[in-house]
């Protein structure tokens, strides 16, 4: 049976994918995002897994919540954190080859800052 984390993953990489092309590595915790239309950057690679976006999810889900309301809080969270991601994607700089999670989306920078 699929967890509710793997299903919220799933969902986001399928989402990712009707826009670009993404890579998925497993073993090493990484999605290489590249081709998305607001992208301005070269290939960029998410730090994410199940587990780090489903307690990302439940750390902000009660944030979220009353934004909406007709939702469960885990799917508010993970509409606003889809939201923040492509933000933070298309205001990626030239250089910026790595995104970590934030306080909402993710944080974009070079490997190992």
């Amino acid at each position: 049976m699929e967890t509710l984390e793997r299903k919220l993953y799933d969902d986001l990489l399928e989402q990712l994918t009707e826009l670009g092309t993404i890579s998925e590595d497993a073993a090493a915790g990484t999605i290489t995002l590249s081709g998305l239309p607001f992208q301005t950057t070269a290939p960029l690679r998410l730090h994410l897994t199940p587990a780090s976006l489903g307690s990302h999810l439940e750390t902000i889900a009660p944030d979220y919540a009353d934004m909406f309301p007709l939702l469960k809080p885990i799917e508010a969270a993970w509409c606003a954190f889809y939201i923040h991601l492509l933000a933070d994607i298309e205001s990626a700089k030239p250089g910026d080859t790595d995104l970590v999670l934030g306080q909402v989306g993710v944080v974009a920078g070079r490997a190992g800052e």
